[in-house]
């Protein structure tokens, strides 16, 4: 059972090596825009508390300071504009993440494809008068297709459960 462990560590330490390690900036880049993108909340409300505290007047720090009605509405498209800024913000930052962990794993797929291809071209001429043509086919294609959506769901999955932990 433990040497089980270790093996299949060693395989994913591997698979890591050789097939994440050419996109190590695209994935430090999703990193980077994931936990950045962990602090919009902080930014709303952030400016949820200048909206009430400023704009509305409702207390500031114990004391109520009355600004006049054009300061109000002056400050008010001011909160209003950062608002919009981190929305948008926030979708360049959500679109920065989709686009590099789709292009990673796309070239992960890519690449898996690449070899199992050469993989299947240096195999003996036995091989394939032993096998149905069909079925060789068939499992080439559903394992690609199964490695495919593992490799897009587990990249998917790690960098959500980092982004779910750094909220």
């Amino acid at each position: 059972m433990k040497k089980r462990k270790e093996s299949s560590f060693g395989n994913i330490r591997r698979l890591i090596g050789s097939y994440l390690k050419p996109y190590w900036l695209r994935m430090l880049i999703v990193a980077t825009v994931t936990s950045m993108s962990a602090m919009a909340p902080y930014a709303f409300g952030y400016l949820g508390k200048v909206m009430v505290d400023d704009v509305l007047q409702l207390s500031h720090h114990g004391e109520i300071v009355k600004k006049t009605v054009p300061e109000q509405i002056h400050l008010l498209l001011w909160v209003f504009l950062a608002y919009v800024a981190v929305h948008l913000v926030s979708i360049g930052f959500t679109w920065l993440y989709s686009y590099n962990l789709a292009y990673v794993s796309q070239r992960i797929v890519y690449t898996l494809r690449r070899q199992l291809h050469e993989k299947l071209q240096r195999l003996q001429m036995t091989f394939f008068d032993q096998r149905q043509t069909g079925k060789i086919v068939a499992r080439v294609i559903d394992d690609v297709n199964v490695i495919q959506g593992n490799a897009t769901h587990t990249l998917i999955n790690i960098i959500s459960h980092h982004r779910g932990q750094s909220d």
